[in-house]
């Protein structure tokens, strides 16, 4: 028997927000994302056949949504980048979806190299937010740090400095050689 929705919240949402810690989301965005969870869960509830466990079926959605929340902070990281298409639309040179998705499998490599704290700075200067409004993400994140403006665009700097020391790793000296 399928129990109600708020009795599948209650019993599920601890469960939920393990996953949500587990892809490394934290903050607002996480407060975010479980909503948007928990709206999904609402919309599919009916079309539930029980085929699998209530908590594995709600776990995949989870999964699913942390993994399109990771994908769509990347793009926006890519953008800042200048390695989308919308980013090039300065650019003569067409740029084929297949080199576009190696770009971005690459970023992508390279991000996960650097520690999550690198990461997270370079995801919210990428989704254009404030250096004042990044110190006080990162403090709520990692309480305790003595973070400003100030340390945040020195943190950047170094953050992509690193970044482009892995690229140049890889044989990325710029962007461009991505495309040729």
């Amino acid at each position: 028997m399928k129990p109600d929705f708020q009795q599948a919240y209650d019993l599920y949402r601890n469960l939920v927000w393990a996953l949500i810690a587990r892809m490394e989301i934290r903050g607002t965005d996480a407060e975010d994302l479980s909503a948007e969870i928990w709206e999904a869960v609402s919309a599919r509830w009916e079309g539930y056949e029980g085929r699998a466990s209530l908590k594995n079926w709600i776990a995949a959605i989870a999964r699913y949504r942390c993994i399109s929340h990771r994908r769509r902070r990347r793009e926006l990281l890519l953008e800042d980048l200048g390695l989308t298409e919308s980013a090039r639309a300065g650019s003569t040179r067409e740029v084929p979806a297949t080199v576009r998705a190696d770009a971005r499998r690459i970023l992508s490599r390279a991000l996960d190299r650097l520690p999550a704290g690198d990461r997270f700075l370079l995801e919210l200067a990428g989704r254009g937010f404030r250096y004042r409004e990044i110190a006080a993400s990162y403090r709520e994140r990692w309480p305790g740090k003595a973070v400003d403006e100030h340390w945040v665009a020195r943190r950047l700097y170094g953050c992509r400095e690193k970044l482009r020391q892995i690229l140049a790793g890889w044989g990325i000296v710029s962007l461009e050689d991505i495309w040729e």
